[in-house]
C-alpha cells in the first residue's frame, strides 16, 4: 500500500466505511510509515477538537430552565443554528489563520529540503566508501615505502582520514594504563576505519606514561600506525640531545647553531647582553631557511637535516631523524582547512627534500625535484566538489506527506532541515579535503620512488 492509498484508507476508517481486508493492509502500512501514523493522529485530534466544539455549542444552546415537551413536528432551530455557526467558524478560522493547512509554497519548500538532505546523505555515503578504499590503498603503499620523512607525512594523512571516519560514539578506555594502551593498539590495527578513527581520537586522551608504553609496543603495529605513535611520542617529549652543535662568527658576533636529534634547529646570536641572546628556531633546516631567510643567508646555511653547511663548514650526523611531529595537532586532530592544507603542503615539500637528499641528490637538486612533485600534485582547498542535485521524484514523494502538516510544524521542520543540510555540506567539504590529501600522498610516494 502506498502513502496516497493509505490516506484514502485513513479517511474511510475515520468515516467507519473501511473494509476488513483494506484495514489489515492499512495497519501493516502504518507499522512501517511514521508519516502516515502522524496523519492518523492529527486527523483524530482534529475530529476530537471539532466534536468538543460542537458539544459545547449544543450544550450552550440548551435552556437551563425545566425542559418543555414540544410536539415532535417542531424543529430545534437553536441547535441547528449552533451547529451551522460552529461549522462556519471552524472553517473560517482554519482557512484564514491557516491553522489546519499550510500553503503549497511552504510545503514545497520543506519537501525540497527533505529531498536535498536525501541527496547529501547519499553523497556522503559514497564519499565515505571512496575514502575507505583510497585509505586502504595508501595504507598498503606506506607499508612498502622505505622509512623516512615522506612515509611519516603519509602516516599523518592516513590518521587524518581515520579521524574523519571515526564512529560518533567516543571510545571508552579502560581504567588501567596497561589495559588502556593494549586496547588502543588493538583498535589502531583494526581493519574497520571507524574503529581505527576512534583509536586516533583516543590518542589525544592518553597520559605521557600511556604514550611511553604505547611507543614501547608500537613494534606490533603496521608501518603507518607505528610512525603515528612515534610521531606522537616525539611531539609529547622531544629529545633534548644535540646532534650538531657549533659556533661561527657572523658580523663580529658569535652565532651558535644547534640541531637536535629530532631535526629541530635553534640558532643563538649574541645580543645586547650575554644573558639575553637572540634566538631563532624551526622544526628543521628547510623550515628554518623559510622562516628566517636573513639569518640563514648570513650563516650561509645550506643542506638538509643531519647534513648541513654552516658558515662554509659541513656538519654531518646520521643520528638526526627528522620527523614531522611539529604539525601533528594541526594535520591530524583538526584545524581550519587553510591551515591544515598549508601545513600538509609544507611538510610534503620538506619531507621530499630530506629523503631525496639522503638518497644521494645534491641539496639544490633535491629542492628542485621536490617542488616539481608538489606542484604537479597540488593540495586544493575543496568545498564540496559538485553541487547536490535534488531528485524531482523524491520531492513529489515528500510533498504528498508534508502538504498535510500544519504551518507550525512546517516552520519547525524547515529550521531543523536547514541546520542538517548545512552540517552535511560541511562534512562533505571535509571529506573531499581528506580525499585530496590521500590522493596527493599516493602520487608523492610514486614520484619520490622514481628519484
Amino acid at each position: 500500500m502506498t502513502c496516497d492509498e493509505a490516506i484514502r484508507a485513513i479517511e474511510a476508517m475515520l468515516d467507519g466505511e473501511i473494509q476488513s481486508d483494506e484495514r489489515f493492509e492499512l495497519e501493516a502500512h502504518l507499522a512501517g510509515c511514521e508519516g502516515c501514523r502522524r496523519e492518523v493522529e492529527e486527523r483524530r485530534a482534529f475530529s476530537d477538537r471539532l466534536g468538543r466544539s460542537l458539544h459545547e455549542a449544543l450544550g450552550s444552546a440548551t435552556p437551563k430552565a425545566r425542559p418543555v415537551v414540544r410536539p415532535p413536528t417542531r424543529v430545534p432551530w437553536m441547535r441547528v443554528a449552533a451547529v451551522l455557526l460552529v461549522g462556519v467558524l471552524v472553517g473560517y478560522v482554519g482557512t484564514t489563520s491557516r491553522l489546519f493547512q499550510a500553503t503549497p509554497a511552504e510545503a514545497r519548500e520543506v519537501a525540497n529540503l527533505l529531498a536535498l538532505k536525501d541527496g547529501y546523505e547519499s553523497k556522503e555515503r559514497d564519499l565515505a566508501s571512496n575514502l575507505k578504499a583510497a585509505a586502504g590503498d595508501l595504507d598498503r603503499r606506506v607499508a612498502r615505502a622505505p622509512e623516512g620523512a615522506v612515509r611519516s607525512v603519509c602516516a599523518m594523512r592516513l590518521a587524518n582520514v581515520a579521524n574523519g571516519l571515526a564512529a560518533t560514539t567516543p571510545m571508552v578506555l579502560p581504567a588501567e594504563s596497561d589495559q588502556r594502551t593494549q586496547y588502543v593498539l588493538r583498535m589502531l590495527s583494526s581493519q574497520d576505519w571507524s574503529e581505527r578513527g576512534q583509536a586516533v581520537k583516543a590518542l589525544q586522551k592518553l597520559s605521557p606514561d600511556d604514550v611511553k608504553h604505547l611507543k614501547e609496543r608500537a613494534v606490533l603495529l603496521n608501518s603507518a600506525n607505528r610512525d603515528l605513535v612515534e610521531l606522537m611520542a616525539l611531539s609529547a617529549d622531544p629529545p633534548s640531545e644535540h646532534a650538531i652543535d657549533l659556533s661561527v662568527e657572523d658580523q663580529n658576533r658569535i652565532v651558535r647553531f644547534i640541531q637536535f636529534l629530532d631535526g629541530r634547529v635553534r640558532v643563538e646570536r649574541a645580543g645586547a647582553s650575554p644573558e639575553a641572546p637572540e634566538v631563532y628556531q624551526a622544526a628543521n633546516v628547510i623550515e628554518f631557511r623559510a622562516l628566517h631567510p636573513v639569518v640563514a643567508t648570513n650563516l650561509r646555511l645550506r643542506g638538509v637535516d643531519g647534513d648541513v653547511m654552516v658558515g662554509g663548514v659541513r656538519q654531518k650526523n646520521s643520528a638526526v631523524a627528522p620527523r614531522p611531529s611539529a604539525d601533528l595537532q594541526v594535520v591530524v586532530w583538526g584545524a581550519s582547512d587553510a591551515m591544515s592544507g598549508d601545513a600538509m603542503k609544507a611538510m610534503s615539500y620538506q619531507a621530499l627534500v630530506t629523503d631525496l637528499a639522503h638518497s644521494g641528490l645534491k641539496s639544490e637538486d633535491a629542492e628542485k625535484r621536490a617542488w616539481q612533485i608538489v606542484d604537479r600534485n597540488p593540495i586544493v582547498e575543496w568545498a564540496s566538489r559538485s553541487a547536490v542535485r535534488v531528485d524531482p521524484a523524491q520531492v513529489e514523494i515528500h510533498f504528498t506527506i508534508v502538504r498535510r502538516w500544519n504551518p507550525d510544524r512546517l516552520q519547525v521542520e524547515r529550521k531543523l532541515l536547514q541546520e542538517q543540510v548545512a552540517l552535511l555540506e560541511q562534512r562533505l567539504a571535509e571529506g573531499d579535503r581528506r580525499l585530496a590529501y590521500i590522493r596527493q600522498a599516493q602520487a608523492i610516494l610514486v614520484e619520490s620512488a622514481k628519484r
